[in-house]
């Protein structure tokens, strides 16, 4: 099967978009409800907070190391292809996780997860956009949004919930039924479409991997043990690093890394917001649960409902944004909306 030239017909479009975004949510929902569920995690396999959190960053490092390699093995092999072979290794992961009885098998398992999380969510821009028709675009994208956010929303309280009748394995056991469904959903009417047919810079990924992992990954546990040793030389190979990918890609006509893209002064103002709004956030949603929990004694449930109110506002706005982007310019709506991210980061630095 392949696309139309303007989206899928349906009712092929609406299967489509449903496999798409249930597997955008439980990608999410793993993010934010093992937050929750970390205390007692650390708890009950007796490691010390800071190594807990490496069943977080873990699943965090793996995407982001990743995420652009997947990203032209997509534009190469096809969205479909990849965003299935994502969804597979993403659902057994959650299987090892949940059946994981020490920390480092759970970190293993969560980095697997990762890796499909970040095959799936490499492609789900690029699978939304071919399965819409471009009149609908931006309200697609406005509910692929609300998907995102209403799965960050959810996944603080269904956290709490389990925790409260279940042991923290379950948070991951769930991810099994959704995972095969979206998985059997996505089999055909996904949109069987690629971009242009250029092999994958294979150094160049391998490039990207080491940058991440020495900027999140060295950086972070030299910084943590007051190594700075490790923290400065990690931090110089992610520079000497970035420096090569730059000039690598500045050479070639369809690199890996956009340089051409990030020429543009308007594109490298919104990439460079758009990582800063997401760090912060993120540093928020992994550090507040330990406060909630630990500091101020709120019970694993209580903490969930509080966390969950961070992505109501995403929730309550994204569709009114994606409607009215396809009518009007969409810098204003970005602007305010940094704004009132801005506010209430700087709300939580006074809780």
């Amino acid at each position: 099967m392949t696309p139309t030239s303007d989206g899928l017909p349906q009712p092929r479009r609406a299967v489509a978009a449903l496999a798409i975004w249930m597997a955008m949510a439980i990608t999410v929902l793993d993010t934010a409800i093992v937050n929750v569920g970390l205390p007692a995690i650390v708890r009950e396999l007796a490691v010390n907070p800071g190594d807990g959190l490496w069943i977080v960053q873990g699943y965090q490092l793996a995407i982001a190391a990743s995420l652009l390699p997947f990203s032209a093995l997509g534009e190469a092999l096809g969205y479909r292809r990849i965003y299935r072979a994502g969804l597979a290794l993403f659902t057994l992961a959650s299987l090892g996780c949940a059946l994981s009885t020490s920390w480092a098998v759970l970190v293993a398992a969560r980095v697997l997860q990762g890796l499909g999380a970040s095959a799936i969510m490499s492609v789900n821009g690029a699978l939304v956009r071919h399965t819409f028709p471009t009149a609908r675009l931006g309200q697609a994208l406005g509910i692929n949004a609300l998907v995102i956010s209403t799965s960050a929303l959810a996944a603080p309280a269904l956290g709490g919930a389990i925790l409260t009748v279940a042991k923290w394995p379950w948070l991951f056991g769930i991810n099994l039924a959704f995972g095969a469904s979206a998985f059997a959903l996505g089999a055909r009417a996904l949109p069987d479409a690629r971009g242009a047919a250029v092999a994958p810079d294979i150094t160049a990924a391998l490039g990207t991997v080491v940058a991440v992992l020495s900027l999140f990954g060295g950086m972070t546990t030299g910084l943590e043990q007051r190594d700075w040793g490790l923290t400065l030389g990690s931090l110089a190979i992610f520079l000497g690093t970035l420096l090569w990918l730059w000039r690598r890609s500045s050479q070639q006509s369809a690199p890996l890394l956009p340089v051409d893209l990030m020429r543009e002064a308007v594109l490298a103002r919104a990439y460079l917001s758009s990582v800063a709004n997401f760090v912060a956030q993120g540093t928020v949603l992994v550090a507040l649960p330990f406060h909630l929990h630990q500091a101020l004694g709120y019970t694993p449930l209580a903490t969930g409902l509080l966390v969950g109110t961070i992505p109501l506002g995403l929730g309550a706005a994204a569709p009114w944004a994606g409607r009215h982007a396809d009518r009007h310019p969409a810098s204003s709506l970005g602007q305010t909306g940094l704004r009132l991210a801005a506010c209430g980061l700087a709300g939580f630095a006074l809780f």
